[in-house]
């Protein structure tokens, strides 16, 4: 089964644009499928949007909307950001069946103003090669997908608030001797809001949601063709497990549970993750969604913390691939 477009031929003219969208949106709906853990509407367009971003995020099963924040929330639950200090970079590798992701994020606190971020993501689906009718290789063609998002939030007393605009293309570039269309190919825009409700000190729970890829139609070639976005509402809580401190000294304990449904459709999937942490340094983390289990770790030195995960879903056990996640983040 070939999920990306990989050393493909495809023909020349205007039809290398539709041809390599249509691969690309099987590919994406196919992954979305098991790696995002939900069932994508058939007529959604734009399904990378539903791939997971962030090590921590992963291996917590991604469930979450209560989490406390790193730069990671800005693709989960926006008001994850809004009781952050200082200012943090971060960047977030994966590789997958899905192509090789990369993103990147900035996010400065203000006690007065509140959490800005910025942030850009990058997902390359794989290369094809443009070829004529004859059969003769011309040059590469590079399906590739970008987002870039811009992210406030603010808190008051027990409550976090985040919003993000994001701004959604995709790309088909040609490298070498290529005819036909290239450049950008479509584009749309989108909104992510979130809101973190803290229930101490009456319990150690956080509850918090989003509504996440709220936005205008994904057009590819006409109006009529157009896909609505991937819209998703996520809610959930987290349980700061008390007492193993004073087992084991320095120790703690967090579980987290998220439902996920299209905002069009009513269909929830589950997704409970659990993070054991030693003196705020080491982390070791497990989850699971409906796609399948994931595990992780996590390391912090003073202002650098390091963050691994490993994905086991239904689409890794079809193609052989290991879909692995890589976090590096620095609070200045």
């Amino acid at each position: 089964m070939t999920l990306t477009p990989d050393r493909r031929q495809l023909p020349r003219g205007s039809g290398v644009r539709t041809r390599a969208a249509l691969l690309v949106a099987a590919a994406s709906a196919l992954l979305s499928s098991a790696s995002a853990a939900q069932r994508p509407i058939m007529d959604e367009g734009a399904l990378d949007l539903l791939l997971p971003t962030g090590a921590r995020a992963v291996a917590l099963g991604q469930a979450t909307m209560a989490v406390a924040g790193t730069t990671e929330s800005v693709w989960w639950n926006p008001s994850g950001l809004a009781r952050m200090r200082g200012t943090s970079a971060a960047i977030h590798h994966s590789q997958s069946g899905g192509g090789t992701a990369d993103a990147v994020a900035v996010v400065a606190h203000s006690r007065v103003l509140g959490s800005f971020g910025v942030s850009a993501s990058l997902r390359d689906f794989g290369s094809s090669t443009n070829a004529d009718e004859g059969g003769t290789e011309g040059g590469t063609i590079l399906p590739r997908s970008l987002i870039y998002a811009a992210t406030y939030a603010a808190s008051l007393e027990r409550l976090n608030l985040g919003l993000s605009y994001k701004l959604v293309q995709w790309r088909i570039d040609c490298s070498g001797p290529c005819t036909g269309e290239t450049g950008l190919m479509a584009s749309t825009s989108a909104l992510d809001a979130g809101a973190q409700v803290s229930l101490d000190p009456a319990l150690p729970v956080t509850v918090g949601a989003s509504v996440r890829n709220v936005g205008l139609k994904l057009q590819v070639n006409d109006e009529p063709q157009s896909d609505e976005l991937p819209s998703r509402l996520q809610a959930g809580l987290e349980l700061r497990v008390p007492g193993l401190d004073e087992l084991v000294g320095g120790a703690e304990l967090r579980v987290s549970a998220d439902m996920v449904s299209a905002l069009r459709r009513m269909d929830p999937s589950p997704r409970v993750g659990a993070e054991i942490g030693w003196q705020r340094k080491i982390h070791v983390r497990g989850g699971y969604a409906s796609g399948g289990p994931s595990l992780g770790v996590g390391y912090e030195a003073g202002s650098l913390a390091i963050d691994f995960a490993r994905l086991f879903d239904e689409v890794s056990s079809l193609t052989g691939s290991e879909p692995t996640y890589l976090s590096v983040r620095y609070r200045f």
